[in-house]
């Protein structure tokens, strides 16, 4: 790796006035290179390849991504009363076409501390901050592949021979995936212990940095291409307060919860695509399920059913799952999220609980493919039914699980939205319990200070999920949820003494 930087910065307050400012320029090189083998039949004693009776494997690869850029950010304070602030940067990156390599970024932003108006004299005393925010900006995104802006050729084995074919196609006016941003926000604090936060948004991405597929006809799989755009509003809310305040007892709480929602605006062509069990489509969410709709069990038989539309459109029912439509069926994306803080002191002892929640978002259970499948795979064990869910034995249940039959019911196993299960939760991330031994008790002992504590993580998860944890199908996993291992549950004791 290669690094260097220069900065200069600046300096100056003149009567009610402060001005400061900063300039720099930065350059990074990252240089990846790696070498692996693998062989078998090695000699007794020996621990290099060279002595092998035969090579498995041999692999390697190098990259490069080099990026400089150059910034300047100004501030500016008129008596605490009027900020404003400035900045420009300039980056240009490896990872883009030679077209167009160069990003140019902004942000503008001014604040107003209404608190120190003399019109606000009156009201200090019950309201002890009250400042407004507004900015706009825009940051830059590079890819993920740090050669996608040229033509690739991939290597195979043809006749014994290296032979090479086309695999991606370049493109040199590849650039920077952009995301612009309105925020508008208000700070305020009263009876100097309750204090509020509020941010307003509006996001917009453009330029999106995406690997097109390719016709097999072109002789390519795809190209890198800036197409499509998606739209973010959202709000977020701030709370803090000292509950109670006392020599003796405190009680501090902060609560925090944020809304978003995600439009695409702009997609490759204008033609919906789909992604895995999702469908982009202009106009609507990003995250949206498109599945085979569930429709439950048939009384009679124990058989599967999905809806379906009739020839004379009309929604109805089917047994079988190639002829059931494909809909939208809700969003991985929650409604809202948030933690909720206490911390609590009693003489020399202190106790604090970190929660945090989520509501309104659907996951995909996909283990339940394999272990909720209705016989259709004798080898693995199957769950456990969740209180209220029946599974289908005699004519007449109304159950909502099919009868069972070795091999499979009908497909009832395949994505549908029958494995679709609300995401809510809420959980106690964290419980702390500290004591603090009295200074008096402490002297007598010889020591300066001991702290005795006690750490708890992952106490309880309250959620209908019936998989391992729906906090681990988050953002990052598209709302997928899998066999994976769920959260540990850890207590730690602790002890701290200063002599």
């Amino acid at each position: 790796k290669q690094f260097t930087n220069q900065m200069i910065r600046f300096e100056k307050s003149f009567g009610k006035h402060k001005v400061n400012a900063l300039g720099a320029y930065e350059y990074t090189r990252h240089f990846y290179e790696s070498t692996s083998a693998e062989g078998r039949g090695i000699q007794p004693g020996r621990e290099i390849l060279d002595v092998t009776t035969g090579i498995k494997s041999i692999g390697g690869y190098k990259d490069a991504i080099a990026t400089q850029s150059a910034l300047f950010n100004a501030n500016y304070d008129y008596d605490n009363r009027y900020m404003g602030q400035v900045s420009y940067r300039m980056d240009e990156s490896s990872c883009f076409g030679k077209n167009n390599r160069m990003g140019h970024f902004f942000t503008v932003s001014g604040g107003w501390n209404i608190q120190n108006e003399t019109f606000f004299e009156s009201l200090r005393e019950s309201v002890n901050q009250l400042k407004v925010r507004v900015s706009y900006g825009s940051l830059g995104n590079t890819p993920g592949a740090y050669y996608g802006h040229y033509p690739l050729y991939s290597s195979m084995m043809y006749n014994d021979e290296v032979a090479y074919f086309p695999s991606q196609m370049g493109n040199a006016d590849l650039s920077w995936e952009k995301c612009y941003t309105t925020n508008i926000g208000i700070d305020a604090r009263f009876f100097d212990r309750f204090g509020v936060t509020i941010d307003l948004y509006n996001k917009n991405t453009s330029d999106l940095l995406y690997y097109a597929p390719l016709p097999n006809i072109s002789g390519y799989t795809g190209q890198y291409k800036n197409v499509g755009a998606i739209n973010n509003k959202g709000l977020e809310i701030s709370l803090n307060a000292d509950v109670i305040r006392t020599s003796k007892f405190q009680w501090t709480s902060d609560f925090n919860i944020g809304f978003n929602r995600n439009r695409v605006t702009e997609l490759y062509g204008g033609k919906p695509e789909l992604k895995g069990l999702k469908r982009l489509e202009e106009g609507r969410d990003m995250d949206e399920w498109y599945l085979r709709e569930w429709a439950g069990v048939d009384p009679a038989n124990g058989s599967p059913l999905w809806y379906t539309t009739d020839e004379n459109g009309k929604r109805t029912t089917t047994d079988s799952y190639n002829k059931a439509d494909r809909v939208y069926c809700g969003s991985a994306a929650p409604k809202f999220t948030g933690g909720w803080m206490n911390s609590f002191s009693y003489k020399g002892f202190t106790l604090t609980a970190n929660f945090d929640f989520v509501y309104g978002n659907l996951l995909y259970n996909q283990s339940r493919e394999l272990l909720d499948s209705d016989g259709a795979y004798a080898d693995y064990n199957s769950m456990k039914l969740k209180s209220g869910w029946k599974r289908w034995e005699k004519e007449g249940d109304i159950a909502t699980h099919p009868k069972a039959i070795n091999g499979g019911n009908k497909n009832s196993n395949k994505s549908s939205s029958r494995y679709l299960e609300k995401g809510n939760y809420f959980s106690l991330r964290n419980l702390s319990l500290g004591y603090s031994i009295p200074e008096k008790l402490c002297g007598k002992l010889g020591l300066q200070q001991v702290n005795v504590s006690c750490s708890a993580d992952n106490l309880f998860t309250l959620t209908p999920f019936s998989g391992v944890s729906p906090q681990l199908s988050d953002s990052s996993t598209d709302g997928y949820a899998g066999t994976i291992y769920p959260l540990s549950r850890r207590i730690v004791f602790g002890l701290n003494v200063s002599f």
